[in-house]
């Protein structure tokens, strides 16, 4: 997922299942001939976010959100369009869906924390910023283990053990 802040529009991606290059009138033609293309949707999104069209945007990607509730990248880039048009709870609401899918992403939980201040829950961004960063020394204090295991750089009894 690319990298962006709420209210700043991530760049987006090539579509994750859909024709390629195809034209707004050609995707439009699609999702009228066939509404349950969540592909054709979420690439019309991806057209009016590279315009700025954050209304758009959201229509788009959240007709593609019925259709495929459990695509990370679909809520990410409706939660960065909803500040742009004022609603910056809907924003918390999909990053927060996003960490839920995707927990290993760590930009899913910093958007999720700015989205959080920026709507006044200092204390909620506080708890989550404070969680995060304990997960993430967790994380690199075992990646640090690991690495050491397995170059060599471990004790008799985890040496015992890889054996």
């Amino acid at each position: 997922m690319a990298q962006g802040t709420p209210g700043q529009a991530p760049t987006p991606r090539p579509s994750p299942g859909g024709e390629a290059a195809l034209t707004e009138q050609g995707l439009r033609q699609l999702v009228e001939t066939d509404p349950s293309r969540w592909d054709a949707w979420y690439q019309l999104g991806v057209l009016a976010l590279r315009q700025g069209r954050h209304a758009a945007v959201i229509d788009c990607l959240a007709r593609a959100v019925v259709l495929q509730p459990n695509q990370g990248e679909l809520h990410h880039y409706l939660a960065a369009s909803y500040p742009a048009l004022g609603q910056r709870d809907k924003a918390v609401e999909h990053y927060h869906r996003v960490v839920c899918l995707k927990p290993e992403l760590a930009e899913a939980h910093n958007n999720w924390g700015i989205a959080l201040a920026q709507s006044g829950l200092n204390g909620q961004a506080k708890n989550l910023v404070r969680r995060y960063a304990r997960a993430e020394k967790d994380r690199r204090l075992a990646l640090a283990q690991f690495s050491a295991w397995l170059t060599g750089g471990c004790t008799a009894t985890e040496r015992h053990h890889r054996s």
